[in-house]
């Protein structure tokens, strides 16, 4: 089961951190060459290393010059990229794939063994991989993971325990815990691609050159200038070289999303992802793809008044999401529907998960809040109800709290005070049930609503809302185990409504990924989770 846990608070941090930052119009420009594009990259180091990365930049190098079993289409589903074919045993516990016939840029052949080999050294305790959570599902995994010290709940656990293992060349299998409805979602992260095992055990240091370490992916590097530039060109060892119609790139590397909005004013760059909220707030004609992460606040209902379901609901009613995002933040954001953002697509269908689910947050209804209120009895002492808010201390958090507190006292005489912490802190008192509310928030790691939800259940260790529901509970279980599209779908949507009809959280508004092209690039692709720009199949037209 996908878990938050701590070594996970940097990307939060990041996604949190960052929600002021957006895009901006789009500029035809001159470009100066056919099947070339320019793209700017905000960061100032970059890694190939899936061991060891945790940045949205080494994400974004990675899936160019790399490739896992499977790849995300522009549709939202997923395409055979390493993986040939797979088929599924033993009650949806064994997966056995077959790789297609490719090689690596050296002209080695790529092998179930190099997948084996980077999926274990995610997993080696000694690199504290930031992603490692990423193959909890497989038998053994955490165990290995979690025994640095010699052992775990009492028995000592080897990287031979963990069940990957390549049977030969071509045969890659994995054996899980339990049947898991989501494990080939998960293959298209990043961290799960394949690393050169036979080529790194010759030269260690490859794991940290980026240009000459093989590649298998649609992308090679001809130069690489660290926080200056990195120069690709067209991968023809790649299996589906055709489709890529790029002969090459510039990617410059700038150290802030002001450089990158000046560097696409001079039509320097031609594709652009965050730009500074100063310059949003003067443009039109941004453009917004679905970003599959969140912004909401957890909620103790073991707190005497937040104990009752009504008052929860009253918070979540009295609050105005669309002038909050419209009005105030302006960043691209859109106001929370659910606790599932827009981005999921249900295969059966081919819509969108809350698409099909509508909105299941009704807010800006006074009326109602103060109805629910009296349900409860909650009035005669109202001028004594105040609460308390955790949240981080970097200012953007403070800005969306002040607005909340300014809604529930005008509108519910509710007071709130706000406390400002270290990440660490607050990471320690909300796991401590140590709060009445608390910000949260998640960017999912791969594209299923599950992973939005699944840490509600009864005894999780990231569930400290003190909240339980035994038939919430049930609908996750057959969403994590059941294979067949329409049954799971059907549970997560029966589950949502039962959270958010409880609310045990406070969702207020979903990211989206903000951006700006000039339009003679086409086949942009922006995804909902991994890399912030999929380039495989961009033309200059």
């Amino acid at each position: 089961m996908f878990k938050i846990r701590f070594y996970q608070v940097s990307l939060l941090v990041i996604i949190l951190a960052t929600f002021l930052l957006s895009a901006c119009t789009a500029d035809k420009g001159n470009h100066p060459q056919a099947q070339h594009l320019n793209y700017c990259l905000i960061n100032d180091s970059l890694t190939v290393d899936t061991g060891k990365f945790s940045q949205a930049a080494d994400f974004q190098v990675v899936n160019s010059l790399f490739e896992g079993l499977i790849r995300m289409k522009p549709d939202g589903t997923y395409e055979k990229a390493m993986a040939e074919s797979w088929q599924i045993e033993d009650n949806g516990t064994r997966y056995i794939f077959k790789l297609r016939s490719t090689q690596w840029s050296n002209e080695e052949k790529v092998t179930a063994y190099d997948f084996a080999y980077a999926w274990k050294r995610l997993l080696n305790p000694n690199n504290k991989s930031m992603y490692a959570y990423m193959l909890f599902d497989v038998k053994n995994a955490e165990a290995y993971y979690r025994s640095e010290n010699g052992s775990y709940g009492g028995k000592k656990i080897e990287e031979n325990d963990v069940a990957i293992k390549a049977l030969d060349e071509e045969t890659l299998e994995v054996i899980l815990n339990k049947g898991s409805a989501t494990f080939i979602k998960k293959l298209n992260h990043p961290a799960l691609y394949p690393l050169p095992k036979k080529a790194i055990e010759n030269n260690n240091e490859l794991l940290e050159n980026i240009k000459y370490i093989p590649k298998n992916g649609p992308y090679l590097v001809n130069s690489y200038e660290a926080g200056v530039k990195l120069e690709l060109k067209k991968n023809d060892k790649y299996w589906d070289q055709e489709n890529v119609k790029l002969e090459s790139m510039t990617w410059f590397i700038t150290d802030s999303a002001e450089a990158g909005w000046k560097m696409y004013e001079k039509n320097e760059v031609d594709v652009l992802v965050n730009v500074p909220q100063s310059i949003i707030e003067k443009e039109k004609g941004i453009k917004y793809s679905p970003l599959l992460a969140n912004y909401y606040y957890k909620i103790n209902t073991a707190r005497t008044l937040l104990d009752k379901k009504e008052v929860r609901q009253a918070l979540s009613m009295a609050l105005n999401r669309k002038t909050l995002v419209d009005n105030i933040l302006r960043g691209g954001q859109t106001p929370a529907e659910g606790i599932v953002p827009f981005g999921s697509i249900e295969k059966a269908s081919g819509k969108d998960f809350r698409e099909i689910g509508g909105n299941l947050l009704p807010d800006n209804d006074i009326k109602k809040a103060k109805e629910l209120l009296a349900q409860v009895n909650f009035g005669k002492d109202q001028e004594q109800m105040s609460l308390e808010l955790l949240i981080s201390d970097q200012e953007a958090h403070l800005f969306v709290a002040e607005e909340l507190k300014k809604e529930w006292q005008e509108n519910l005489g509710i007071s709130l005070k706000i406390v400002p912490l270290k990440w660490e802190e607050l990471i320690t008192r909300t796991q401590k049930r140590d709060y009445d509310l608390a910000l949260m928030g998640w960017h999912a790691d791969f594209a299923d609503p599950l992973t939005f939800m699944e840490f509600f259940v009864r005894g999780n260790a990231n569930n400290d809302t003190g909240w339980s529901n035994e038939e919430f509970d049930k609908n996750i279980e057959l969403a994590t185990t059941n294979n067949e599209e329409q049954v799971r779908m059907q549970a997560l949507h029966d589950a949502e409504k039962i959270l958010l009809e409880e609310m045990p959280l406070l969702p207020v508004f979903d990211y989206t990924r903000d951006y700006v092209a000039k339009d003679y690039v086409k086949g942009l692709f922006l995804p909902p989770v991994g890399p912030e720009a999929e380039l495989k199949w961009v033309y200059i037209e």
